[in-house]
């Protein structure tokens, strides 16, 4: 049985796809456990003003971001913005050099890396968009999501088996290369894109040629099949706010993301308060996390394969959907009774 259905041509984009979304992500997850470290070491009881700034900056930045993406394509821009970002951790690595690093800067990491993560997941789906037409896009799409997955699982393996004996300054070198080799990745699927535009142009105007029994507006000739990849995505840089006020549906979904948000933070900082009274190491508690974040995408890596589509057949989409906040639930109340390192590990695996 096929996995995949695969044209010839799909092979090499489909697999550069796959390694694009596979760096991005293990570059993530590598400085994701540096990141919960830092909101440790900001102190416990100040991580609730680090969600407020992250939460002011992202809000500055979103109409930006959006003013951008809504007049060029992911495409021209991409690299660019890799390559900022992979100079920041650059940045970042000489000042963690210093073990009594300030404290803004434990501040500015926390908040950058939540800015990081949004937005450079956010354009790789828009690139990709960008790439695939349609109908490769229905067939691909699930697979390019397998290569996030592996970079998931590679980061956090990379941080816990390497932070005790090189600290926490190295992982960031790393980091920023895994990022710079994606956009060799980008370059590629660029390259390859443009390539599939020419031979459609070609194809259109082959025929047009012959084409002898209906008339032809001029202007489709030489066009290519899916024009999308020369256009920007239009509209302003508030149109994505418009669209959800107007939409029930999008503004059910925002209120449901609030809610699970904040009932999340209780659990960060309480599992932040206990990891702090255990480990006293930066190192250790740095690995601690990384161990989590790798149990946590391992585990929904076999959900996935294993159980999300039995659930969804027995249950429904509704009730599967309902598992979750249910889960949360009876685990706050295990929390309340029993608040233990394990049971708040486990929790955080859970969600």
């Amino acid at each position: 049985m096929k996995l995949i259905s695969l044209k010839k041509n799909e092979v090499a984009p489909l697999l550069m796809a796959c390694l694009h979304f596979y760096l991005i992500l293990c570059t993530y997850y590598i400085i994701r456990p540096i990141r919960a470290e830092m909101a440790v070491a900001n102190g416990v009881d100040n991580i609730q003003w680090l969600f407020l700034l992250t939460m002011l900056v992202l809000l500055a930045i979103a109409p930006i971001f959006g003013w951008i993406t809504s007049r060029y394509r992911t495409r021209q821009f991409l690299s660019y913005i890799t390559l900022f970002f992979a100079f920041n951790l650059v940045v970042f690595y000489f000042l963690f050099l210093d073990p009594q690093r300030p404290a803004w800067v434990t501040r500015a990491f926390y908040v950058w890396v939540n800015a990081f993560s949004m937005f450079i997941v956010s354009l790789f789906w828009s690139f990709m968009n960008d790439i695939f037409e349609t109908k490769q896009a229905r067939r691909l799409f699930a697979f390019i999501t397998a290569g996030g997955t592996a970079g998931a699982i590679s980061g956090p393996l990379i941080t816990s088996s390497l932070v005790e004996g090189m600290g926490l300054a190295p992982l960031l070198l790393i980091s920023a290369t895994t990022l710079t080799t994606s956009t060799l990745t980008i370059r590629w699927l660029v390259n390859w894109r443009k390539s599939q535009s020419v031979l459609s142009a070609k194809a259109n105007e082959a025929s047009a040629s012959i084409a002898t029994d209906r008339k032809l507006d001029t202007d489709e000739i030489g066009k290519p099949k899916d024009s999308k990849f020369g256009d920007s995505l239009g509209g302003g840089a508030l149109s994505g706010l418009k669209l959800i006020l107007n939409s029930p549906y999008l503004l059910a979904i925002c209120v449901f993301i609030t809610l699970y948000a904040v009932s999340i933070t209780f659990v960060v900082i309480q599992q932040a308060e206990l990891i702090e009274q255990t480990y006293s190491d930066p190192t250790q508690r740095t690995k601690l996390f990384a161990q989590i974040d790798l149990g946590v995408n391992v585990l929904t890596l076999l959900i996935q394969i294993f159980v999300t589509s039995k659930l969804l057949e027995w249950l429904g989409f509704r009730t599967t959907l309902l598992i979750i906040p249910l889960g949360i639930t009876i685990g706050f109340g295990l929390i309340a009774v029993m608040p233990m390192l394990p049971i708040l590990i486990a929790v955080e695996v859970f969600r």
